[in-house]
């Protein structure tokens, strides 16, 4: 297992509550039934990532036509905004002003300029976890 993946994996057992709290209430039948446009996002992204895993394949088979069979689409993630909503009801944190704050699990404050970011290794864990049946992306995984 590589760096990266031990990472994601003490961050997941460090927070495995609150992940099976995401997991729980986005995999809630209620919600769908709440929010028909989950059900047909669902739709969507199944399609979405069979039409990614032909094109990859597909680039596998050309050359310098067009496509690179050394390169595949690498794409970080592609989270629906329904979805990205629950998680940030779950996770984020907001000033008075309605600002997002360092809450130290899906945002915390870069050291070189002070600024409000996303975890990345939090945001990882998520998506080995939780969102990993909500990720659009075709077959690249992050571990």
């Amino acid at each position: 297992m590589s760096n990266g993946g031990l990472k994601i994996t003490r961050i997941k057992a460090q927070n495995k509550e609150y992940m099976r709290i995401l997991d729980e209430t986005l995999h809630d039948p209620r919600l769908t039934a709440r929010t028909p446009r989950i059900a047909s996002v669902a739709e969507a992204r199944s399609q979405y990532k069979n039409y990614m895993n032909t094109i990859q394949k597909l680039g596998a088979h050309t050359d310098a036509t067009g496509f690179d069979p050394k390169r595949s689409f690498q794409y970080v993630a592609n989270i629906d905004s329904s979805i990205w909503s629950a998680v940030l009801s779950v996770f984020a944190r907001y000033d008075e002003a309605g600002n997002l704050i360092d809450e130290g699990l899906l945002y915390k404050t870069d050291p070189n300029d002070g600024q409000v970011k996303l975890n990345r290794d939090f945001f990882y864990a998520l998506l080995s976890g939780p969102l990993k049946d909500f990720d659009m992306r075709g077959k690249v995984s992050i571990v």
